[in-house]
């Protein structure tokens, strides 16, 4: 399997240069406004700390983010942190962003993110149940780390638990339909 990621990652830097999808693989596409905890669900996902943060419009850009295996003992390359000097080279520090979405709703699964911030007397249910807005494949809420949780360098795994604690108390009929690691199982 680990010789096998490089080949599908190359193969799908091809056909994305010449403008075909056929390799159909899963793939997680990441929307939302700005500081909604888009960034907080991809580091999640991946188990590391790695994107920009900030205040302000950090990301800028879409990303496409593969993964790469790398032995434990090849610091150079498990800690890269290329992702802002590539985003400055792409954006030329423009704030201006390009979005393509699923007009159908037939390929996407919704996040919602930041459930721990609803006021008081006040719950996500009806939208995590699909009530509100209809999505073929579903709504999770996650929790995600607050920025004063990176500033503290709160680790991932924490947060993870933190969230499972969250949704179980919160939402005790949904948790084990929600959260980052039914998210990333799904």
């Amino acid at each position: 399997m680990e010789a096998l990621i490089p080949v599908i990652n190359k193969l799908q830097d091809v056909f994305n240069t010449v403008g075909s999808d056929a390799i159909h693989l899963p793939q997680i596409i990441v929307l939302g406004s700005q500081s909604s905890g888009k960034s907080s669900v991809i580091e999640s996902l991946v188990g590391r700390s790695f994107l920009p943060r900030g205040t302000g419009i950090v990301t800028r850009r879409p990303l496409i983010l593969q993964l790469v295996y790398c032995p434990k003992d090849d610091k150079e390359h498990r800690n890269a942190r290329d992702v802002t000097a590539n985003t400055d080279m792409a954006t030329s520090e423009s704030l201006a962003i390009a979005k393509d979405v699923d007009p159908d709703g037939r390929r996407t699964l919704a996040v919602v993110t930041k459930l721990d911030l609803m006021d008081a007397g006040t719950d996500a249910i009806d939208i995590l149940c699909g009530r509100v807005i209809p999505v073929k494949l579903g709504i999770i809420g996650v929790v995600n780390r607050s920025q004063q949780d990176i500033m503290n360098n709160k680790s991932i795994n924490d947060s993870l638990k933190d969230e499972a604690t969250f949704l179980q108390s919160k939402y005790p009929t949904l948790a084990a339909r929600n959260g980052t690691p039914y998210l990333a199982k799904l």
